[in-house]
């Protein structure tokens, strides 16, 4: 910046800013790819695996997030059971798709490893 002050050197300020522009774009247009290819995989290889009658909500749920409770799946989803919420969330956790952290509360906090790792 103080070559466009003093200089009024523009043209390097502008490429610069291009260039920054153009390397974030191919990062977030890989990391885009990269979790579409995990959630294709996920509904073509993982979920045939079960038998959730709600698996589309369930996918659609687990990625437009990071972190899992069953009080929120019940919420944002169709799923209005404890009981099959407590199920769909522990059957992946069993399978090692999902991981359960630490909480401070009684709930159970679950979380999705791999698209945390895309999203690093």
């Amino acid at each position: 910046l103080r070559e466009v002050t003093f200089k009024e050197n523009w043209t390097e300020w502008v490429l610069f800013i291009l260039y920054a522009f153009e390397t974030k774009a191919a990062a977030t247009s890989k990391t885009i790819i990269n979790i579409l290819d995990l959630k294709n995989n996920f509904k073509n290889n993982v979920l045939p695996e079960f038998t959730f009658t709600y698996a589309q909500e369930l996918l659609a749920y687990l990625f437009s997030n990071a972190f899992y409770t069953q009080a929120q799946l019940i919420n944002n989803t169709p799923i209005k059971s404890n009981k099959t919420a407590g199920e769909y969330l522990n059957s992946l956790e069993n399978k090692g798709i999902l991981k359960q952290k630490d909480s401070k509360t009684k709930e159970k906090v679950y979380y999705f490893d791999k698209l945390l790792k895309l999203l690093e």
